[in-house]
C-alpha cells in the first residue's frame, strides 16, 4: 500500500472512531443533568419548585432546590443524589429532610415520582426546561465567639401577629459556628442555618432552606438587636440570652 492508501485507510478510522466517540458520548450522557421545573401535589395551590443537577469531570453530582417565589439568591443544597438512565433520587433538609424519588420519561424530558418526608409523602412531575444553574454551596461559617453560644429568643410582629422565634448557636465538630432557628409557635420546628458569621459583634446566620436571614449587633446590654429578612420582608428581631 503507497503513503496515499495508508493515509487514507487511516483517515477513515480516524473518522469512524470520533463517530463512535461521539455516539457512546451521546448515549452515556446522563438524564438528569439539566434544569428541572416541576410541582408537588401539596397544599393548594401545589408547591412548584425548581430543580437544578449537573455532574463534574470525576462524575461527582452537586445540586440546588428552589421553591417558586423565593428572593433568596441561592438554592437548597440537594444531597444524596443518585441518578441512573431509568430515574433520579435524592434529599433535601428544609427542617425535616425530604426525599424525592422520579423517573424518567422515555425521552428524559419529564421526571415523575414521589416526595416524602416523616409527614408522608406527595407525587410531583418535572419538566426539564435547560442547562443546569446549580447555586453555589453555602459560603463557609467562621468561628463561634463564647458570648454567642447559648439559646436565644425573641418575636417578630407580622400581619398584626405576634411570632416567637428561637436561635441556637453553638460550635460545630469542625470548630465552626452552627445555629438552628426554632419557631416557637409552630409546635418548634427546626430549621438548621446554612451559614453563621461573626465579625466582632455582628451577627449574620442564613437559613438557606427556608430563604431567611438574620442580622444582628451584639450589645452592651447583652442583646441581639437586628433584622430578619424572608421572602423580601424585614422585620425587627431583638432577641436574649436564655438562662
Amino acid at each position: 500500500m503507497n503513503q496515499t492508501g495508508f493515509a487514507m485507510k487511516h483517515l477513515t478510522l480516524a473518522i469512524a472512531l470520533a463517530a463512535f466517540t461521539a455516539g457512546a458520548a451521546a448515549q452515556s450522557a446522563p438524564k438528569a443533568a439539566g434544569h428541572w421545573e416541576g410541582t408537588v401535589q401539596y397544599g393548594n395551590p401545589p408547591l412548584s419548585f425548581a430543580l437544578d443537577l449537573s455532574r463534574d469531570a470525576s462524575g461527582a453530582w452537586a445540586g440546588s432546590f428552589s421553591v417558586a417565589g423565593s428572593t433568596s439568591g441561592a438554592g437548597i443544597p440537594v444531597s444524596n443524589i443518585t441518578a441512573t438512565d431509568a430515574g433520579v433520587t435524592f434529599s433535601i433538609s428544609v427542617g425535616d429532610v425530604a426525599t424525592f424519588d422520579g423517573k424518567f420519561s422515555a425521552d428524559g424530558t419529564t421526571l415523575t415520582g414521589s416526595a416524602s418526608n416523616s409527614q408522608g409523602s406527595a407525587p410531583f412531575d418535572a419538566k426539564r426546561t435547560g442547562d443546569a444553574r446549580v447555586a453555589p454551596p453555602p459560603p463557609p461559617s467562621t468561628a463561634l465567639p463564647k458570648e454567642f453560644e447559648g439559646r436565644w429568643e425573641g418575636a417578630v410582629e407580622a400581619a398584626g401577629q405576634r411570632v416567637r422565634i428561637a436561635m441556637k448557636l453553638s460550635t460545630g465538630a469542625d470548630g465552626k459556628a452552627a445555629a438552628t432557628l426554632i419557631s416557637i409557635d409552630q409546635g418548634g420546628q427546626e430549621f438548621a442555618a446554612s451559614t453563621v458569621t461573626v465579625d466582632g459583634k455582628k451577627l449574620n446566620v442564613e437559613v438557606r432552606s427556608i430563604a431567611g436571614t438574620y442580622a444582628g449587633t451584639l450589645g452592651d446590654n447583652g442583646e441581639l438587636a437586628g433584622d430578619w429578612t424572608q421572602g423580601g420582608v424585614k422585620l425587627a428581631l431583638v432577641l436574649k440570652k436564655m438562662p
